[in-house]
This record gives structure tokens, C-alpha cells and sequence, in this order.
């Protein structure tokens, strides 16, 4: 186990020279449990059947359907037990204010970027009006 200014990882006792790392998952009893990229997650895929298994990004492993690019469905990734289920992410929920967009009228929403939340308008993309969530 090795600590980088991005967190955890396990990897080879010659790191940084030798580049080995792997993925993990830390369980309730503070062990760890290896995953593997192209490990099968779960249940087959809800859109079309084939098997989900785990890939990695740039913001870490994730679940996504093997007959990609035919199918695009991806998922987090959580364990149950000693079993890696994905879980369907709910990125995408929207998340009402109490602000009223200054152009249109319409209802300022929460939305998330790679450099954190901020508000903007629910009528995107014909008002493209955002506000920062710093006071």
C-alpha cells in the first residue's frame, strides 16, 4: 500500500520505478480486495445482455458493458460481501434552488463540472446562464 497526493493505490514495493499498480476495494474489515480490469460485475447488462465488467478512466475503475461501443451503459462499482455489484450512478439527478435565472425566468438548477458545482439555468441550452456556488 502506497500513499500519492491522489490517494491510495497498491502497487510494487520498487514503485515508482516500476509501475505496477492495481485497483482495490477496501471491505468493512479494512482489507482490501484486488479488482482486476476486465473482471465480470454482477448481473448482465439491463440494455442488452452481455456481461458487465470493470473497466478503468481517468477518474478511476468503473463498471461498463463488454459490447461496447454497440452499447454504452456504464455504473459505479460497489462491494457486497466478496461480490462486485454495479450500481446505477445517479449523476444525473437534478437538484432544484430556490434562484430564479436572471436572462429567462426559468428555475437555476445544481450541476457538477471537473472543478466542482455551480448553478445554472434549467433551460439549457437555449440560456446558457451560470452562477458560482461561492458567496
Amino acid at each position: 500500500m502506497k500513499s500519492t497526493r491522489y490517494g491510495d493505490i497498491v502497487a510494487c514495493s520498487g514503485y515508482p520505478e516500476c509501475k505496477n499498480i492495481k485497483n482495490f476495494i477496501k471491505k468493512d474489515d479494512g482489507t482490501l480486495r484486488i479488482i482486476s480490469q476486465g473482471e465480470k460485475v454482477g448481473d448482465p447488462c439491463p440494455l442488452c445482455g452481455s456481461d458487465i465488467i470493470v473497466k478503468g478512466g481517468k477518474n478511476g475503475i468503473f463498471a461498463a458493458c463488454s459490447a461496447y461501443p454497440k452499447c454504452k451503459h456504464t455504473a459505479n462499482i460497489v462491494l457486497e460481501g466478496d461480490v462486485l455489484q454495479a450500481v446505477e450512478a445517479k449523476a444525473n439527478a437534478v437538484v432544484h434552488t430556490d434562484e430564479v435565472c436572471d436572462k429567462c425566468g426559468k428555475a437555476m438548477v445544481v450541476k457538477k463540472s471537473r472543478r466542482g458545482p455551480f448553478i445554472a439555468c434549467s433551460g439549457y441550452p437555449d440560456c446558457k446562464n451560470t452562477k458560482s456556488m461561492k458567496k
